[in-house]
């Protein structure tokens, strides 16, 4: 009994070991929410401090709700105050359940440290909800 114990205590600590040894690589991705009508709408960043290798942005809705003709654009915040567009627009004509989303991937800009990068999704025209956004340290 006592060995059994020991046994599976050591399966508990090897398997913690490996998650938290997993858990760095993904540390990469940093994510941004803010609250849009029936729903989040959320950018997701995939960086090595200011370098930025990957943009996402989602437009989720709590249920079966179709998310219709809708486009999306990341933006720059500067730490000097200024904002450029990044990327052209993106933009879908047909619908998705229950969540839109787009993605730039291999982008491998490198941005001044303190820079937001910030996501703006709409359907039909309408903004829906803020900007979120993530900021690189």
């Amino acid at each position: 009994m006592r060995r059994a114990l020991s046994v599976a205590a050591a399966l508990v600590i090897g398997v913690s070991i490996s998650i938290s040894a997993a858990t760095p690589a993904q540390a990469h991705g940093t994510e941004g929410c803010t609250a849009a009508p029936a729903g989040i709408v959320c950018v997701h960043v995939w960086a090595t401090r200011t370098r930025v290798r990957e943009f996402e942005i989602s437009r989720d809705k709590g249920s079966w709700d179709l998310v219709c003709h809708y486009s999306a654009q990341m933006e720059a915040r500067f730490p000097d105050g200024t904002r450029a567009w990044i990327e052209p627009k993106k933009s879908r004509s047909s619908c998705a359940v229950g969540r839109g989303w787009f993605n730039w991937k291999k982008l491998g800009y490198d941005f001044p440290r303190g820079t937001r990068l910030c996501g703006f999704f709409w359907e039909k025209d309408d903004q829906q909800g803020g900007a979120p956004c993530v900021k690189l340290s």
